[in-house]
């Protein structure tokens, strides 16, 4: 039994179960299913809204769909529970940067200059 067997099967049993959904989320994710698992990690944060390890692994989620913004919001939040967090700070970093790498080149490709007076 795979690992996303098993914790579907844990949550069809108890479905309140935020480490479940959790693990769940974190299986689907490593198997490039991050779409769905944002839906476990949303599931978990509804049961259990201070774990660090789901709004982190909902963060690489969300970058892996390209959606920074909302990733950088889930670093940001697991650093208010967890200052201490390195990954996620190391993350947060990573991904501000790259979205400001992206900022750039769509000014770059754009022929904007990106200073809004010129």
């Amino acid at each position: 039994m795979n690992s996303i067997t098993l914790f579907t099967h844990t949550l069809a049993v108890t479905s309140e179960d935020a480490a479940a959904h959790t693990s769940l989320g974190s299986a689907l994710a490593r198997q490039g299913r991050s779409a769905e698992a944002i839906v476990h990690f949303e599931a978990a944060l509804q049961i259990k809204y201070d774990d660090v390890e789901t709004h982190r692994n909902m963060g690489l989620a969300l970058a892996d769909l390209g959606r920074l913004d909302e990733a950088i919001v889930q670093f940001r939040e697991t650093l208010k529970i967890n200052p201490n967090d390195r990954l996620a700070l190391s993350f947060l970093e990573f991904y501000q940067s790259k979205q400001k790498e992206d900022m750039n080149s769509r000014e770059t490709s754009s022929g904007e200059s990106g200073n809004p007076l010129k």
